[in-house]
């Protein structure tokens, strides 16, 4: 009777820790579980007035493309991937790192409405936003180019005016 009670004890042990288990992959994921970055990730964007950090996919792909000391550099399975993001939904981000963002244009209109960058001369100075958000992908252009980062549910965390 004793080592039956112990079974049982084990498999409802078994069951709580695989429930856990799910909680916590939807808790962190942040979307209910349809992302693959599980936990937010800080990344450091700069800002300026003009908005010349954020272009379009199509100009991006098409600077990597036609780009010639790029020519021999660049790792074409990368860009067809760039390219596979919808122009309209999705913006090409410089970040202030070693790497570039994919975001949704709506998080990242989202964002910009939350810094005020009026003050900003773009010949001058410009604006460091860090930025937490789930990374989704990764991929690296190859040659010791920077890296581009796919991600999502993007949140501002801090802001700080850089005089150039």
């Amino acid at each position: 009777m004793e080592k039956k009670n112990n079974n049982i004890i084990i498999a409802l042990i078994a069951v709580i820790v695989v429930i856990g288990g799910v909680v916590a992959f939807v808790a962190l994921s942040g979307d209910g579980g349809g992302s693959l970055g599980l936990v937010k990730s800080e990344y450091t964007i700069r800002l300026y007035k003009d908005g010349s950090q954020a272009k379009s996919i199509s100009s991006e792909v098409n600077k990597l493309r036609t780009n010639p000391y790029l020519k021999d550099e660049v790792d074409n399975d990368t860009v067809k991937w760039i390219e596979s993001f919808n122009n309209n939904e999705y913006i090409y981000v410089s970040g202030a790192g070693n790497y570039h963002l994919i975001m949704k244009r709506s998080d990242y209109d989202t964002l910009k409405s939350q810094i005020d960058t009026s003050e900003l001369d773009r010949f001058k100075e410009h604006i460091e936003a860090t930025i937490k958000a789930n990374m989704i992908e990764t991929r690296s252009l190859g040659g010791g180019y920077k890296d581009i980062v796919y991600v999502n549910n993007v949140e501002l965390t801090n802001t700080v005016k850089i005089q150039k």
